[in-house]
């Protein structure tokens, strides 16, 4: 059963920004998703990527990495002359970002101790059989997850801030709420059904919860509002990343879609694959949205064959030439409002929203590319899908191969930051790379990998699995 309703309101002072939203717990519960498990096996660096990214240890460890949010930083993607010929939006553009990425890297990394281990244990609610029905006073104001405070959540504060651009958990949406106050276990909002076809069910949450937690959302979304488009967009890409998944699973149903946590380069591996000595590169890490196991299909061989005739010296990869199982998912949810400001009879200036959804990114934007190759460094994968969905005209899937040649640049610029700047600790300059010859040249390389990444499939709002009980209401 699908629900795609498609009668909206148009405008309002406050958008819902957890409309039609899916949540993390409902998407672990589908039969065609693998969710991880509470807590990874061990803590070394390797398990990681068993780390859920809503766990306020796995933002402790984005302490002195160099990660998928600081790479565009750390490359001068930020600073304006590489960001005019990139053609970043201007919001993204200034040159604190490079120096914070490098005050990030200059922390020493986060070592995770046995009292992290137990306390992502201690923050998993219990089967459903064990909750009761509690008293709405007893809920928290952010989350519902029961966890004191470890070494891991004072650690978040030192390196919130450093380099990070992406809005994702740890970066101030999913964070645990600090405090000592008891969280009431929750069931998931819904559960998922069986087969291909499957949606999420109605609720199984007791009428209280179920009522502090709308509570809870209404007041997020007035906060937000309240902020500014800016802080809307933000927070609809952290509340829509679990939709877009659970559509991209109907969207390619012979897929595998996996979780994944924070998956870290081997420094030996980089050493003995690119030629850097160990200790001239910083430790380097990704958090991809998710991982897909598939076999690619024959179509889209001759559209990549085409493409590497066109941009000769680009390595992409053709299909045709070996079926590769394992992608990094990355999504990119494009926000559906339009921030209006008018002025009341008073003069004061009154901030409402307008439903102006422009449908799915129509390409790869230029700053995504760094990242998409760092994930497929750190995974390992050949290629990446990109999921740009938006909320009434469908989703596009795009695909990116990993280019060697550009990875080899991409790490000759981020070692020459790090020797230079980095561990001296000397301030990084304005336009930092511009005018180098091999610069210029990785930026246009960085051009012809954005404009030249395939379309898989492009899935129209009529075609969208929507999940049952969502809530389909765009403005409060």
């Amino acid at each position: 059963m699908l629900n795609n309703a498609v009668s909206y309101a148009n405008q309002g002072p406050t958008p819902n920004l957890y409309w039609g939203s899916v949540t993390l717990e409902e998407l672990r519960a589908h039969n065609l998703y693998r969710g991880l498990p509470e807590a990874p096996p061990s803590l070394e660096p390797s398990m990681y990527r068993y780390l859920r990214q809503e766990t306020p240890l796995w933002s402790a460890l984005h302490q002195g990495l160099l990660s998928g949010s600081s790479i565009n930083a750390v490359l001068g993607f930020y600073e304006p002359l590489a960001a005019k010929r990139l053609g970043i939006p201007s919001g993204y553009v200034g040159h604190g970002k490079v120096l914070s990425a490098c005050k990030n890297l200059q922390l020493p990394q986060y070592v995770p101790s046995p009292a992290d281990l137990a306390s992502l244990c201690r923050a998993s609610p219990p089967p459903a059989s064990q909750i009761k029905q509690p008293s709405s006073a007893a809920l928290p104001a952010e989350d519902f997850s029961a966890m004191k405070p470890s070494a891991a959540t004072v650690a978040v504060a030192a390196s919130q801030g450093a380099g990070s651009e992406k809005c994702r958990a740890g970066q101030g949406s999913n964070r645990k709420k600090r405090g000592k106050r008891k969280a009431v276990p929750v069931q998931p909002a819904g559960l998922a059904l069986l087969g291909k076809e499957s949606v999420i069910a109605h609720s199984v949450r007791p009428h209280d919860i179920e009522r502090e937690l709308q509570l809870r959302r209404m007041g997020v979304c007035m906060r937000k509002a309240a902020e500014g488009i800016g802080a809307v967009r933000c927070k609809w890409g952290n509340t829509q990343e679990a939709t877009a998944l659970f559509e991209l699973m109907h969207a390619l149903p012979d897929g595998s879609l996996e979780e994944v946590g924070l998956c870290m380069a081997d420094p030996a591996a980089l050493e003995a694959r690119y030629g850097f000595s160990l200790g001239r590169l910083p430790p380097m890490g990704a958090s991809p949205d998710g991982l897909m196991r598939q076999r690619h299909a024959s179509p889209a061989a001759s559209a990549l064959s085409a493409l590497r005739s066109a941009f000769g010296g680009l390595s992409i990869r053709d299909c045709s030439r070996s079926a590769l199982d394992l992608e990094v998912v990355e999504v990119k949810n494009a926000c559906p409002y339009r921030q209006v400001t008018t002025m009341t009879k008073k003069g004061r200036a009154k901030i409402s929203y307008v439903l102006a959804d422009g449908g799915p990114h129509n390409r790869i934007a230029r700053n995504w590319v760094a990242q998409l190759q760092l994930e497929m460094l750190a995974t390992p994968a050949n290629s990446a899908l990109l999921v740009s969905r938006s909320a009434t005209k469908g989703l596009t899937i795009y695909r990116m191969w990993r280019d060697e040649e550009y990875l080899r640049a991409m790490l000759g610029f981020v070692s020459r930051l790090y020797t230079e700047y980095v561990l001296p600790g000397r301030p990084a300059p304005a336009n930092i790379f511009w005018g180098l010859p091999e610069y210029a040249s990785f930026l246009e390389r960085t051009v012809a990998l954005a404009d030249g990444a395939a379309i898989v499939a492009h899935i129209t709002a009529a075609e969208v699995a929507r999940a049952a009980c969502a809530d389909l209401g765009p403005f409060l």
